[in-house]
């Protein structure tokens, strides 16, 4: 150890303490859903309805000088599942295929390490209940500082130098200042919305297929 002033600074400590209660985490899941075949099976249709919840969340707890990991939380993911697809063969020469999917997804933290708060965060990311899990956590950009009678007339910010042409931050807790006490959820990395699209020509010994894919929210 060494000495700062009146401050002992440990030269090295443990990286986070043991936990010997430490085991896996644990999925439930169910799903129910339907298949529709008909036409001779050229057109097929599928709905399915899925709801799974992780328990015994494996969690990096990081208080002051204690940190460990521990089980402790819950996620829970829930949504719908949609396909569609057309087959059909033209003539011995000649067949064509379509299909398409769609996906929601509802991504939801049940609980944390502790129900007063706990909200780890790295970055721009948090992990707190009530919330999806990763949510982007930030400031509040009301505007940007028009001029210095601008800046002047805003409550004073404690992240550094600024001026005009400077992004404005929101005082989100009203205590009259900017600070890194105002961050807060500013989205979800969870898209709303997959979805997919496959199409293929085949004629002969020659196929052209295409995929599509994306996200919404």
């Amino acid at each position: 150890s060494a000495v700062f002033g009146e401050t002992l600074v440990p030269a090295y400590i443990l990286a986070y303490r043991y936990n010997k209660d430490l085991k896996w985490e644990t999925i439930t899941s169910y799903e129910g859903g339907i298949e529709v075949g008909t036409l001779n099976n050229r057109l097929k249709l599928e709905a399915t309805y899925f709801d799974k919840t992780t328990n015994d969340l494996l969690t990096f707890v990081s208080l002051g000088t204690e940190a460990f990991y521990t089980n402790a939380g819950k996620i829970g993911n829930k949504g719908f599942e949609f396909s569609a697809s057309w087959n059909d063969k033209v003539n011995d020469d000649f067949q064509y295929s379509i299909s398409g999917n769609l996906t929601t997804l509802k991504n939801n933290v049940i609980e944390v390490f502790e129900d007063d708060g706990y909200k780890p965060n790295q970055g721009s990311s948090v992990l707190q209940a009530g919330s999806p899990i990763g949510s982007f956590y930030g400031y509040v950009v009301e505007g940007i500082y028009q001029s210095y009678n601008d800046v002047l007339g805003s409550a004073p910010s404690t992240l550094g130098d600024y001026g005009p042409g400077d992004l404005k931050f929101k005082d989100v807790n009203g205590d009259g200042k900017i600070s890194e006490e105002d961050r807060t959820i500013i989205g979800n990395p969870t898209p709303d919305i997959m979805y997919g699209l496959s199409a293929s020509v085949t004629y002969k010994n020659f196929t052209l297929s295409a995929d599509l894919q994306g996200v919404y929210g």
